[in-house]
């Protein structure tokens, strides 16, 4: 509890978007349909967003399930070169599961899919 209260007084960003948590999807809404209308705010937020949350739940479901295991941890995560591709590198969730304080997901070995570290 210590540490949360350390870093929300550290970054008055988080404090900020922790009060006020619906303004920035709701700022990102408003502005896609006030650049292309109507098409422009289901395809730009709403299909976009729904794509998201079904890369998210897929990387959280299928990397526990399939995959290679690289290294030993207490669950199931497994590594999916597929999963990967498809979204941006996120499918190292093995790597995730053993090292988590890495921001880079595929550090091991020239697997480096994530476009987040280029």
């Amino acid at each position: 509890m210590e540490l949360h209260k350390r870093l929300r007084e550290a970054y008055p960003e988080l404090r900020f978007l922790d009060k006020y948590n619906l303004l920035p999807p709701t700022v990102l809404g408003l502005a896609v349909y006030l650049f292309g209308g109507a098409s422009a705010l289901f395809i730009g937020f709403f299909l976009s967003t729904a794509l998201l949350y079904h890369g998210t739940f897929t990387v959280n479901s299928l990397t526990h399930l399939f995959g290679r295991r690289r290294y030993v941890t207490t669950d199931t995560s497994r590594n999916s070169m597929l999963i990967a591709l498809i979204t941006m590198g996120e499918g190292w969730h093995n790597n995730h599961h053993y090292y988590m304080a890495s921001t880079r997901q595929g550090f091991s070995g020239g697997k480096s899919t994530s476009l987040t570290t280029l």
